[in-house]
């Protein structure tokens, strides 16, 4: 019997969750090896733990055992082996006990280092935060705690978030678990490369223009930006207000899913749309430009799959500025931060740590170049020009994407995720981290800006250098659940990527 046919065995032998019987089944022909339980997703791994068919302790175990085997990676910051041990013991004995329940009870997961754990260290990747450790949770997090999940510890990332390869001058660069030579994207790298590599069943990262959905498709997995304002941000270190979200990373688009509707307080809908309904659009000028020979290979591949399958696929460009980031984007994060970064740290360091030494102890060049230039320099947004964007500006191009949607009738837009697969480390360092980051988020850009969901799905392996492609979809304001339906579709007819080795 392989592995998933023997994981679903055992999940569809306790369909009904609580159905079996009150003592752990441990039958040697289905016990799990550490691999397989590494391999479970939290939907089936919530499921065998609540069904006694395998416990808490031994899931943590066997992912911590993993992150040890690719601690090269440096995926994490700070890992708390002991508290989640402890965690997993408390979710053992209340499942002996019949009184444990949560829809991701005893899943350990990653949370990216800008957001807020209790008692763990808090650092957004730079040094000047060495020593802080929050009090209670990000408001995100306690909703994923209140179902069950167990928190493993913090991710690295680039630092501040403010970039997209986790290169972090600080902490160490996050390496591809594909190639540990090469970058993991960001800002959200650790978060990527830990899931991918199978140190956490899944993760949460943030996304203001990209940092979930560019590290998931350079590592394959899959990451979802929700619409903006869909979940809640207080105790996530702010950028802009107007682009900030959290936003899960898995790999599965049932566990985006499942964590999507744990933090939005909903029942998780696992019916995949139907797929003679769907219909996507392709807007070839913008997001097909400069593609990687390899990557436009495999996305007109995967293009002729889905249409042979039986979605409907639309050639329908959109007329959008080329540098939108550029335009609206990054003013409305030069100005946005400079108004609520300063009083975060304010209330989170009691004044310990103001914004201009925050600033002054920027580690990686790159970063602190876009702070001195575009965010406190003479580039920096005023607020006249600020007002302007907010109020007129952007809610122009909102409507641009909203009536691209209504006139085309298109569900969703799909598009390469990134022009360019990961690079070596070594190859982008220092003020090179710039034009990286133009060019790695131009296709992730667009929707942030506006505010639309995103779901990234792992496409294939590159043939050129063996690493992940991802293939992105982006849809109305709104419409998360509707994404996910059709990701479901999506996720089905491109089929699973090969694991790192």
């Amino acid at each position: 019997m392989n592995r998933r046919n023997k994981i679903a065995g055992l999940v569809f032998a306790c369909v009904g969750l609580f159905a079996c019987g009150e003592q752990l089944i441990y039958k040697d022909k289905e016990k799990l090896s550490d691999n397989e339980l590494r391999e479970l997703s939290a939907v089936e791994a919530s499921t065998l733990i609540k069904s006694k068919q395998i416990s808490a302790t031994q899931l943590v175990q066997a992912v911590i055992s993993n992150t040890k085997h690719y601690k090269h990676l440096n995926a994490y910051i700070s890992l708390d082996e002991k508290n989640a041990l402890r965690e997993a013991a408390i979710v053992d004995k209340d499942v002996i006990a019949g009184t444990a329940s949560g829809k991701l009870l005893g899943v350990p997961l990653i949370i990216k280092d800008n957001i807020e754990v209790a008692d763990m260290f808090f650092t957004i990747g730079t040094p000047s935060m060495k020593g802080i450790v929050p009090k209670q949770h990000a408001a995100v997090v306690q909703l994923l705690v209140d179902e069950g999940a167990i928190i493993l510890g913090k991710a690295n990332m680039h630092e501040l978030a403010v970039g997209v390869t986790s290169n972090n001058s600080y902490f160490g660069a996050v390496g591809n678990p594909y190639n540990k030579d090469y970058f993991a994207g960001g800002s959200s790298g650790g978060t990527a490369a830990a899931v991918a590599s199978r140190g956490a069943i899944a993760g949460l990262g943030s996304d203001t223009g990209g940092s979930v959905r560019i590290p998931a498709a350079l590592t394959g997995i899959y990451g979802l930006r929700p619409s903006t304002g869909r979940y809640p941000n207080s105790g996530v270190v702010p950028i802009s207000s107007s682009r900030d979200t959290t936003g899960p990373m898995t790999r599965s688009v049932s566990d985006l899913i499942l964590l999507d509707a744990v933090i939005t307080r909903a029942e998780p809908d696992y019916k995949a749309a139907d797929i003679n309904s769907i219909r996507l659009g392709i807007p070839r000028t913008f997001f097909f430009a400069n593609l990687e020979p390899e990557i436009a290979d495999l996305v007109e591949q995967t293009l002729q799959k889905i249409a042979a399958a039986g979605i409907t696929l639309i050639d329908a460009d959109i007329p959008i500025p080329e540098d939108i980031e550029g335009q609206i984007g990054f003013p409305l994060v030069s100005y946005e931060i400079r108004q609520e970064l300063p009083d975060y740290l304010q209330t989170l360091t009691s004044g310990q740590l103001s914004f201009s030494a925050l600033v002054s102890g920027i580690a990686s060049p790159d970063v602190k170049a876009i702070f001195n230039t575009l965010f406190v320099g003479t580039q920096s947004t005023s607020e006249e020009q600020y007002r302007k964007i907010k109020d007129f500006v952007l809610p122009q191009h909102q409507k641009v994407f909203s009536d691209y949607f209504e006139e085309h009738r298109i569900d969703a837009m799909i598009f390469p995720t990134t022009p360019l697969t990961a690079k070596r480390i070594e190859d982008i360092r220092d003020d090179k981290n710039v034009s990286t980051f133009k060019t790695l988020s131009r296709n992730t850009a667009p929707g942030s800006v506006v505010g639309i969901p995103g779901v990234t799905l792992p496409l294939g392996i590159s043939p050129s250098n063996g690493l992940p492609v991802g293939i992105a979809i982006d849809g109305p304001a709104d419409s998360d659940r509707r994404l996910l339906s059709i990701a479901l579709v999506l996720e089905k007819i491109i089929g699973p990527i090969a694991a790192p080795h």
